[in-house]
């Protein structure tokens, strides 16, 4: 395994959408790789930048806007040259990003934002003793894509820079190499549950200017379905594993005004997208014919087209023992 931190830059574009000028945040970035050959390994990906930016709604300009943005990624990284001294590394990340803004009582603005987001680049090092390693830097594109609906989203390129150590435990994956696994393929299923459903209270305002007290309810017409590519990679240890899976899921939702009497009205179905990715902890109990796990571990969740809905884009430790391979 190989474990990296240190120091991480942010450059952040303009976004028109939001009002927001370029600026440069700073903070850190540690990551966890797992390799499973000499060359290719799975990555976890987290990282914190701060600073502040500048806003301008509305033809004014406001400077000194708090900002912080965290991300957590996973994905692969391959070794492309090594040389004794010196190795290059690339990979490919998909995660969350989660950003943050000082609220102004003047100016009206998203406080928070989770956003889809991936990362592609590469990495130089260069080795002090066989354990120790000094990543020299580390470039990368940094992509976030968020927003409510397919008119009214913002995608932003943006420029990510570190640098740091690498320490190096455990034996070569070479000498593990039979004990280890790696599979990958497609996994699916459907809800059992809504993902919708509650009541809201809430007023209209009528021609005369008086309010009438209203309800709105929320609600799912039909189960939801999730399906996309999982990867599966054995630990050196017996009957552990991790497994790694990106789900499409898009969720139904129906939203009615609620008359007097209970009937509905005003409804508008709709469909609220998402991507579901899940990194869990798997072990498997020994079995001659039938091969049962458990699972367990944090889910991450990317939306778009939220269309008036607030998914939560983090899931609970998520535990399952009705999963069998035969």
């Amino acid at each position: 395994m190989e474990f990296f931190g240190g120091y991480s830059y942010l450059g952040l574009s303009q976004q028109p959408r939001m009002r927001f000028e370029s600026a440069t945040l700073n903070g850190w970035k540690a990551s966890v790789k797992l390799n499973l050959t000499q060359r290719t390994g799975m990555l976890a990906d987290c990282s914190g930048h701060y600073g502040q930016m500048a806003l301008t709604p509305n033809g004014m300009s406001i400077n000194g806007v708090s900002r912080r943005q965290h991300a957590y990624l996973f994905g692969i990284e391959t070794r492309v040259i090594e040389s004794a001294r010196m190795r290059l590394n690339a990979r490919a990340l998909l995660g969350v990003a989660q950003t943050n803004n000082a609220a102004l009582p003047q100016v009206v603005f998203p406080i928070a934002d989770n956003a889809f987001a991936a990362a592609f680049g590469a990495s130089v090092d260069y080795r002090i003793t066989d354990r120790l390693w000094y990543r020299i830097l580390e470039p990368e594109v940094f992509v976030t894509r968020s927003g409510s609906s397919a008119t009214n989203h913002w995608q932003q390129y943006n420029v990510r820079l570190s640098s740091g150590v690498v320490f190096t435990s455990g034996e070569s994956s070479s000498s593990h190499s039979a004990a280890r696994a790696f599979s990958f393929g497609v996994v699916g299923g459907a809800a059992l549950t809504d993902a919708f459903g509650h009541e809201s209270s809430g007023f209209i305002v009528l021609p005369g200017g008086g309010t009438q007290p209203t309800r709105l309810r929320s609600y799912s017409t039909l189960k939801d379905y999730a399906i996309g590519p999982m990867v599966d990679v054995g630990l050196p240890w017996r009957g552990l594993s991790v497994e790694i899976n990106a789900l499409y899921r898009p969720m139904n939702l129906t939203m009615a005004g609620v008359r007097p009497d209970g009937t509905p009205h005003s409804i508008s179905p709709a469909t609220v997208v998402t991507w579901q990715l899940p990194v869990l902890a798997k072990y498997r109990f020994d079995s001659d014919s039938v091969k049962p796990f458990i699972v367990v571990g944090p889910s991450f969740r990317a939306s778009g087209n939220l269309n008036g809905a607030s998914p939560s884009p983090y899931g609970a430790l998520r535990v399952s023992v009705s999963r069998c391979v035969f």
